[in-house]
């Protein structure tokens, strides 16, 4: 059983990456966690090198470079989520991107580890890591999806989780049951569903490993992409962890 029921996504543009990346990251994400049921938060940045290996990049959401991950153990924190933003713009603090291309919550339907990786899929999201690959496809058949995703589970899911470098898969959908307009949870409904997979190694060599894999999963599907690349962690495990005090300090000055 996994506490996480819902991740909410923000995948977005910026007008200035870095006074964005430092606000979130030294001001608006570390009020999150006072919200009741909300237990991790990640930011990732699409860097030049991850732009140029993604399988897909198209449409409005081909542009997006900045990806804001939540999860959340309960629906019911979608509210308080809001009402902090609410609260925070009213201070003055909220620093709106350029562009946001897709913010919403989805109900986490699974979780899946690589077989070299030790630890729970439950428990791969709180790994450390140097990056994420995000599939971000919309249901074009909603009569074919759910043959579609049993079909890919018996040969392209673990042919993924093979790829080097990726250590699992979180995935998260925001369907609604017949004649509901909203999905579990009273989420929103959506024909968007979402794929996590973290990555344990370079994002770009683990991008350029996927491109292939990824794209063949599109053949004859009833889903179409909309987003398919690597984003970089902005705390990426060190390749050794205890290090003498000059290069902690070269590591603190290191540009992305």
């Amino acid at each position: 059983m996994n506490k996480i029921k819902v991740g909410f996504f923000s995948i977005t543009e910026a007008d200035d990456d870095e006074a964005h990346v430092a606000w979130h990251q030294l001001d608006h994400m570390c009020e999150q966690f006072r919200i009741q049921g909300l237990s991790w938060g990640q930011r990732f940045f699409a860097t030049p090198a991850c732009v140029e290996t993604s399988a897909h990049r198209a449409g409005p959401m081909g542009a997006a470079t900045h990806l804001q991950h939540y999860l959340l153990e309960r629906a019911s924190a979608l509210g308080e989520f809001t009402a902090l933003g609410h609260e925070l713009v009213g201070n003055g603090r909220f620093r709106p991107a350029t562009a946001a291309h897709l913010q919403a919550p989805f109900q986490l339907v699974e979780t899946l580890a690589a077989p070299r990786v030790l630890v729970t899929p439950e428990a791969l999201a709180y790994r450390p890591n140097h990056g994420v690959y995000l599939l971000v496809e919309r249901v074009t058949d909603p009569t074919r999806i759910a043959a579609w995703r049993r079909e890919q589970h018996v040969e392209h899911v673990p042919r993924l989780l093979s790829v080097p470098g990726v250590a699992g898969m979180w995935s998260y959908t925001a369907e609604p049951l017949p004649q509901l307009e909203q999905g579990p949870y009273g989420i929103p409904a959506s024909p968007n569903q979402i794929s996590v997979l973290y990555l344990d190694d370079d994002p770009v060599a683990a991008s350029e490993a996927l491109r292939a894999c990824v794209a063949s999963r599109w053949e004859d599907a009833p889903v179409e992409p909309l987003l398919a690349g690597a984003f970089r962690s902005f705390f990426s495990p060190p390749a050794r962890w205890c290090l003498p005090d000059d290069e902690w300090a070269a590591r603190a000055g290191e540009k992305i």
